[in-house]
C-alpha cells in the first residue's frame, strides 16, 4: 500500500478511521455508559420548549435522582443530553422510554457517538485534533468555527471554500 506522494499511488477507500487519543476514548466511553439524549415529544400550545433547568427539575423529579447524581446540557439535534452519575440510573430512565411530568413529554435514547455521524467519502486522509471542545459540540458548526473564523451567514460556503482550498493544497504538500 503507497502512502505519501502522488494522489494517484493511494487507494480509494469507502471509509474513514479517525484515530483519537486516549482521553478522548476514555471520554466516549464514559458517556456511552452514563450518557442518554433526551427531547420535548409534545410542545405546548404557546409553542415554547422547555427551559433547560425545569427539564433538569422534571427530570429529577421524575426518576428521584439526586441533583449531585446528575448533569444536563443542551444537545443538538435533540434537545438535552443527561450525564448521570452511574449506569445504573441511565438504565433505569432508558427502560421508561419516555415520561411525562408537569405537562411535559420527553423522549429518551442511550447517547452514541455514531449517532448523528454522517458517511462521507473522500480520497484523502487528514487527521485534525481539537482539544478543549467538549463532546456534546462536535457537530459541523462547532468544527467550522473551531478551524476558521466566519461569520454565521456564510459560514458553511465559506467553511467549504477553505476546505477545498485546503485540500488541493494536501497533495503538494505529502513527500
Amino acid at each position: 500500500m503507497a502512502f505519501g506522494g502522488a494522489v494517484s499511488g493511494r487507494p480509494l477507500e469507502d471509509f474513514c478511521i479517525i484515530s483519537a487519543i486516549e482521553p478522548i476514548d476514555t471520554k466516549v466511553e464514559h458517556h456511552a455508559n452514563v450518557s442518554l439524549v433526551a427531547w420535548q415529544m409534545e410542545l405546548p400550545p404557546s409553542g415554547q420548549k422547555v427551559e433547560l433547568g425545569y427539564f433538569a427539575d422534571d427530570f429529577r423529579q421524575f426518576f428521584n435522582v439526586r441533583r449531585l447524581d446528575i448533569q444536563v446540557t443542551e444537545f443538538f439535534p435533540e434537545d438535552f443530553l443527561v450525564t448521570l452519575a452511574n449506569r445504573d440510573l441511565r438504565d433505569v430512565a432508558l427502560d421508561a422510554g419516555s415520561f411525562a411530568i408537569n405537562g411535559h413529554v420527553y423522549g429518551l435514547r442511550p447517547w452514541d457517538v455514531k449517532l448523528h455521524a454522517e458517511p462521507s467519502l473522500f480520497p484523502y486522509h487528514a487527521h485534525l485534533c481539537l482539544e478543549g471542545l467538549p463532546i456534546h459540540a462536535w457537530t459541523k458548526q462547532a468544527v467550522a468555527q473551531a478551524v476558521v473564523d466566519v461569520s454565521a451567514e456564510d459560514e458553511a460556503s465559506t467553511f467549504q471554500a477553505k476546505m477545498d482550498a485546503f485540500l488541493q493544497e494536501v497533495p503538494n504538500a505529502l513527500p
